[in-house]
């Protein structure tokens, strides 16, 4: 049998899986909060799995967020921590181990264990050791030597993952997205929320008489025009310069706005964006995070 035949009967035995959790690292796989529906579509394939026993989500936010509110919305048990800018966390990737060990253990502890015919879903592409605690890669390890399957998604998988798929095969499957996929998964699975969205990225308007109107307008310009460009500035090495941003965007700008000024409502959007080198002079660029 091919590799392409192989790869077409998996695909068919997925729509058998138990779906035994599905958990989102909201950290590793972050996107913006406008583009949550995209990433739980992607998660969920609905016309391709089940729907799944437990679905939880955890992240922190640096600063408040609606996000752990449209993640309850979409039906997921949700856990999000307010953290200050540049503090570490401490907590996510321990929590979402102890929901995978938990799935592995339903499965191996039932009555009657088939585990090849249960999966568990994984959002993330962390393969670190998580200082020496219980880590994804560990879990997903234990997971695979049990006989479960399982799904990873991520923007960039660790290494460590493609080594456990040359050793398990099709009981590993890895899909890679990327924010271009998330946004338009997203205008896919909620129009009425996007659309609007994505009607006034590519026009905004500006509201002369509210600087945070305007300052938004031109953040979710800045987010549209970032994305849309043929090297998508979804990384540090394809950042933006601030000027040439400014530039770009000139009928969407704050008033009396220059490179700073750019700066300043960027910085306002920190969850959407990075800003880099604002301290050296004349220079500054900006990339969408991922």
């Amino acid at each position: 049998m091919s590799s392409l035949q192989s790869q077409s009967l998996y695909q068919q035995q997925q729509q058998s899986f138990v779906v035994e959790a599905l958990l989102i690292d909201a950290s590793n796989v972050n996107v913006p909060e406008q583009f949550i529906p995209g990433l739980d579509a992607i998660a969920r394939a609905r016309n391709e799995l089940s729907e799944p026993k437990e679905a939880v989500v955890i992240g922190s936010t640096e600063g408040s967020s609606n996000r752990q509110a449209k993640w309850e919305r979409l039906g997921y048990a949700a856990h999000f921590v307010e953290r200050q800018p540049g503090q570490r966390e401490t907590f996510v990737d321990d929590a979402l181990v102890a929901h995978m060990q938990r799935a592995i253990l339903n499965v191996m502890l039932g009555p009657e264990p088939q585990p090849s015919r249960h999966l568990i879903v994984l959002v993330t592409g962390d393969g670190g050791d998580n200082d020496g605690r219980p880590s994804f890669k560990q879990a997903t390890l234990v997971a695979l030597h049990a006989g479960l399957n399982v799904k990873l998604i991520c923007y960039k998988p660790n290494p460590v993952y493609l080594k456990f798929k040359q050793d398990f095969g099709n009981q590993l499957q890895i899909q890679e997205i990327d924010p271009l996929k998330v946004r338009d998964a997203s205008l896919a699975a909620a129009p009425q929320e996007t659309v609007a969205l994505a009607m006034q990225q590519s026009s905004p308007v500006v509201h002369s008489h509210s600087s945070k109107a305007t300052n938004d307008a031109f953040a979710d310009a800045a987010f549209d025009y970032l994305l849309s460009r043929p090297q998508p500035a979804t990384s540090p090495g394809t950042a933006v310069l601030l000027s040439q941003l400014g530039i770009a965007l000139q009928s969407a700008k704050p008033s009396g706005a220059g490179k700073f000024k750019v700066a300043q409502c960027l910085q306002g959007h920190h969850t959407r964006f990075r800003l880099l080198d604002l301290d050296r002079p004349g220079y500054g660029s900006v990339y969408v995070t991922p």
